[in-house]
């Protein structure tokens, strides 16, 4: 019994400190690009709007969402109203991200294809990307809805509920997004996969299909404009395919589980099952981290502005040393650091 709690000891330790890592690069990397995007003017347009309000999506991911896994996976007791709260931004943060990846799809389709009678502005993209929020957050209320119904087919506590603190009318849980298997949740997540992932991933695909052969068809001429227009869609198409492919073995993997329990009425547990899970639950988390990078190498606007920065506020000290050295010993042959490669910016 004490190698047993001993191994579930190492196991949530080992789980706990990557939770952190993802979480410290997925701060780190939405935090620095949602910034840049925000800050540099000539990055201020109506697709990077679009990519600033995904990339605080993903903090939201970054931060509440794995912090309430850490309290799961430590069997740290919680309030009730935390275990209810949780999912909900989970479910806010992942079909927000949804929303604005299908309004930056409608936004491209309609500048490429209809440039003449779409005329989008920055105005106009706040506001859509405020209604995209809005829904995202009505959307989002069926996990009150279905912890009503979860609590009015079983009144006892389930196995995420722990403890219970009776002198003071109050119940302290353990809420674990990593464990929660529910086979009463079957529903909820048929409704997400349908409105979640298969209806915005048709959309999207025949809208990119437009797309993508209006712009590369032999006839249009490689003007700046097309080519610009080009390297956008290609780092949003590889945006939203990593989106899918991160989560959709989560949701997945849920619906067959709580399937197989509706179907042969057994609950379904294992460590092949808890192993699977904390795989796609980090393969989706992960999105959070991939995301960043893509618009990074895809972007060379947005590495020219960091490099930019760079030059600005962290090689300050390389340039005096430079410019020390230029003024008393007139030569070039000792220059280093920064100054020296202004000339290598991307192109």
């Amino acid at each position: 019994m004490g190698v047993e709690k001993n191994s579930d000891f190492d196991n949530a330790l080992v789980i706990t400190i990557f939770l952190l890592i993802w979480m410290v690069g997925i701060v780190i990397s939405n935090g620095t690009v949602a910034g840049i995007l925000l800050l540099r003017k000539r990055l201020r347009n109506i697709p990077n709007l679009y990519i600033v309000a995904l990339s605080f999506s993903q903090l939201l991911i970054g931060t509440f969402v794995i912090i309430s896994t850490i309290f799961g996976v430590n069997v740290i007791s919680t309030p009730t109203a935390w275990c209810i709260t949780a999912p909900f931004f989970e479910l806010f943060a992942f079909s927000a991200g949804i929303f604005y990846l299908v309004g930056l799809t409608v936004d491209r389709d309609r500048a490429i294809l209809h440039p003449m009678s779409y005329k989008p502005t920055i105005q106009k993209t706040v506001v859509i990307l405020v209604m995209l929020t809005i829904g995202a957050l009505v959307y989002s209320v069926q996990v009150f809805i279905q912890y009503g119904i979860n609590n009015s087919v079983n009144n006892d506590q389930n196995d995420k509920m722990t403890s219970s603190n009776e002198s003071h009318h109050e119940s302290s849980n353990v809420c674990n997004i990593l464990t929660e298997d529910e086979s009463s949740d079957l529903w909820f997540r048929i409704l997400d996969c349908v409105l979640l992932f298969m209806l915005p991933v048709i959309g999207m695909v025949i809208m990119y299909y437009r797309i993508i052969k209006t712009l590369w068809s032999p006839t249009i001429l490689n003007t700046s404009s097309t080519i610009r227009k080009r390297k956008v869609i290609r780092s949003s198409v590889v945006c939203v395919t990593s989106f899918l492919i991160c989560w959709l073995p989560f949701y997945l993997l849920d619906i067959i589980h709580d399937s197989i329990e509706v179907i042969t009425g057994d609950e379904v547990s294992g460590k092949g099952y808890d192993v699977a899970r904390i795989v796609f639950i980090f393969l989706a988390l992960s999105n959070s981290l991939i995301n960043p990078i893509i618009y990074g190498f895809l972007n060379k606007q947005f590495q020219r502005e960091m490099w930019q920065i760079k030059k600005k506020y962290f090689c300050k000290s390389n340039q005096v040393a430079d410019t020390y050295i230029n003024t008393h010993n007139h030569t070039n042959d000792n220059k280093q650091g920064c100054s020296s490669q202004h000339t290598s910016l991307p192109s």
